[in-house]
């Protein structure tokens, strides 16, 4: 957890900071949007069997 701590000296106020990271930043964006990729393919994937499923149906009547 980070805590920023607040104070207060000659009229200045300064903080605490924590600069380092646990992840790479951009490890992370191309975890997300290999994530995005994933999910774009899944959803096609779903779209290519709704439409052969649907002309299935139509051949049928």
């Amino acid at each position: 957890m980070n805590v920023i701590a607040n104070t207060i000296d000659n009229g200045a106020i300064g903080y605490q900071r924590n600069d380092s990271c646990t992840f790479h930043p951009i490890d992370k964006l191309l975890q997300l949007h290999e994530e995005k990729i994933a999910l774009y393919e899944r959803m096609l994937k779903e779209k290519d069997d709704m439409m052969a499923r649907l002309e299935v149906l139509v051949k049928g009547k």
